[in-house]
Order: structure tokens, then sequence, then C-alpha cells
């Protein structure tokens, strides 16, 4: 009686322990490799969404439905063009890593046997696109099963993985470009939790740039002296300070802002018409 009740204080835990889900594992990977090496700084901007939401309604009028986040997407690859610290990265030992290539990253929620994932989506040469053509590459990775889209399933292999091989290939991206470029090409990353109704969200540097957007809503704004209520979206870049100076992250982040306000009209003349 003595050694079963024992045996039933030791079974009987106040706690339960379980393996991390793998739908979790690559992002975790990322936070707890990538990320501690960065020294975050983080900047906020309301953008009004005036202009997006006026292209967005003409699209959609002639039939093409565009989401606000292929309208991201394409102002942060176009201020990426010049803004080239915005995708460097250090190496460990001190030496800085240009990509040449501008390579969108995102969040994509999919379901995998009934259990909630986190892939990062990837979308090569955003600013030379169109925003149909973004948008069409976005709806592919909702929609696509992921044995056909190569980095979800290139990200899916990776979660099953033993842990220290992941640990293993993170710290051979760090340090090794093209090995990190094998792994993920995105330089930079979005992430938009709107739908969620979150107005602000304070992202940790997976990326050489990290944004997140929330949700839309509208607010009252002063405008040349007059209030009005215009649509509003509240973005929030992370960066490693390492690379950019505060001063130029805020220019790089004004770039976004602009764009988004109505500057991205030169770069999409039939698409903003």
């Amino acid at each position: 009686m003595a050694i079963h009740a024992v045996k039933s204080a030791v079974l009987d835990k106040p706690y339960i322990s379980k393996s991390l889900p793998r739908g979790r594992r690559t992002v975790v990977d990322l936070l707890g490799i990538v990320s501690q090496r960065a020294k975050p700084g983080h900047l906020i901007c309301d953008i009004d969404m005036s202009w997006a939401t006026a292209v967005r309604a003409r699209l959609l009028d002639s039939g093409e439905r565009v989401t606000i986040t292929a309208f991201f997407l394409k102002a942060i690859a176009l201020a990426q063009r010049t803004n080239p610290l915005s995708r460097t990265e250090v190496l460990p030992w001190g030496k800085r890593v240009m990509y040449k290539d501008i390579v969108a990253g995102f969040t994509v929620e999919r379901d995998v046997d009934y259990k909630p994932t986190v892939f990062f989506g990837e979308i090569s040469n955003p600013d030379n696109k169109s925003l149909i053509d973004l948008a069409s590459e976005l709806k592919n990775y909702s929609v696509d099963p992921i044995a056909k889209v190569a980095s979800m399933q290139k990200q899916y292999l990776f979660s099953g993985l033993p842990g220290f091989l992941r640990k293993v290939i993170l710290n051979l991206a760090i340090k090794i470009p093209s090995s990190r470029l094998a792994f993920q090409k995105s330089t930079f990353g979005l992430t938009s939790l709107g739908k969620y109704g979150i107005q602000t969200v304070f992202s940790p540097c997976i990326c050489t740039s990290t944004f997140t957007v929330g949700s839309q809503e509208d607010r009252v704004v002063a405008n040349d002296g007059v209030l009005c209520i215009r649509p509003m979206i509240t973005m929030v870049l992370s960066f490693d300070q390492r690379v950019l100076d505060p001063i130029i992250a805020l220019g790089f982040l004004n770039d976004v802002k602009a764009l988004m306000e109505g500057g991205m009209s030169s770069h999409i003349p039939s698409e903003a018409s």
C-alpha cells in the first residue's frame, strides 16, 4: 500500500507536460535563435487609408478583389529599393550582409491535421508586381494544398526534424548568408492582426525589417486645421538597431507611409486610375 501511494503521488502531478505543437516549432525556433541576436527598436505611425480604400473599391468594381496586405507588401518593397539598410543583417562576427533581391515575407495561418499552424509565406520582387498579381499569390498561400507551395512544404518538413537539428540549421543560417537564403529569403516581414480587432502589435526582429499592422478603423483626425473622419491603420516597424539608426529607420517608415497614402499611384498607374 505504501509503494502504491508513492507511485500515485509521483504520477498525480499538479501540471501536465506536453511537447511543443509542430505548428509552433518554426516560430519558436526563430524567436529563440534569430530574434535574440537583434537589438530591437520600434517605431509607430498612423496611416491614412483613404487612397488605398478608394483604389480597392475601383478594383472591386472591375471584378478584382485586392486585400490591404497586397498594398502594404508593394509599398514596403518599393521603400526597400531606396533604403538598402532595411534589407541588411549583421553576421555574428560583425560583418554586414545586404540582400540584393527584395522578397516579401508574411505570416500565413493554416490548419494542418486539424491543428492551427503558422507558416511564413514569401513573394519575390513584390516591388515589380501589380497589386492584382500580389493578391493572387497571397490567395494561393491561403487555399492551395501545402504540398504544392514550396516554402510551406519546406517549413512543414523542417518542423518535423529533431529539435537539435533544427537549431543547428538555424545557427548556420545566421552565420552563412547562402544558408539563410536556402531557409528564408525574406528581406522584410509583415504580420496583420487586423481581423482580430488588434490595433497595435510589437513584433520581435526575425527578419531584416518587420512590420505589423492592426485593424482599419474610422478616427477623427486634423486635416489642414479641420477635424474630419478618416479610415486609419496603425503600423509598427521593428528593426535591428545594430543595422538601422532610429533616424534612418524613421525615414524608411515615412517612405512606406507616403506610398500607402497615395505615393504608390505612379507605380500602379493602370490600377490606381
